[in-house]
């Protein structure tokens, strides 16, 4: 699964980090397969992260994860985000709003809409038919103090968490030794 496009309209810690409404980062046009976020404390880093989740949560325990206006009445949000994922493409979007008429979400494989009425629940049904993750596979993403996620999980919870997860462990360590040995090259190859 890879992104490759990511939009945010309207989040509050963009918005707070950055001063813009709207972002868009378009990662088919990185020359590299790793991408660095920088930046000083609360420049808006780890709200860019927690969005490449394709879910709308984004375990993110401050109050809206969304901007509110002058009146405190949430503004309207959205979040787009792509994928290339076993050689289909997927397009996800997300509304968000002070009402639920205005919550939807959508996905798009491969030009076909496979949740056209916009509900959340049937949306997440598609995504772990699509994806073939659920919500919790990004629990672990992000950890932080105003994070809710695997630490908040009851026992029962975990257990069936870590038995998902479990089984992709070999994989990523794999990638881990990788990435290690690449940047060991890189190191080698900038210093000479």
């Amino acid at each position: 699964m890879k992104i490759t496009y990511l939009r945010l309209v309207n989040f509050a810690g963009i918005y707070a980090g950055l001063g813009l409404s709207d972002v868009t980062i378009d990662f088919k046009n990185a020359k590299h397969k790793i991408t660095l976020l920088n930046g000083v404390n609360g420049s808006g880093k780890s709200c860019l992260l927690s969005n490449l989740n394709p879910y709308r949560e984004t375990f993110d325990a401050r109050k809206t994860i969304i901007r509110t206006d002058e009146d405190d009445k949430l503004m309207d949000g959205y979040k787009e985000i792509h994928y290339e994922a076993w050689g289909k493409k997927v397009v996800i979007k997300h509304y968000f709003g002070e009402t639920s008429a205005k919550n939807k979400a959508y996905i798009e494989v491969d030009g076909k809409e496979l949740n056209e009425n916009g509900n959340i629940r049937s949306f997440n049904t598609a995504m772990e038919a699509t994806l073939k993750v659920t919500k919790d596979y990004f629990t672990v993403g992000r950890l932080g103090d105003n994070v809710t996620n695997f630490i908040n999980f009851k026992t029962s919870k975990r257990k069936d968490y870590i038995n998902t997860f479990v089984p992709n462990m070999i994989l990523i360590w794999k990638l881990f030794k990788q990435l290690v040995l690449s940047f060991k090259l890189l190191r080698i190859t900038s210093i000479a």
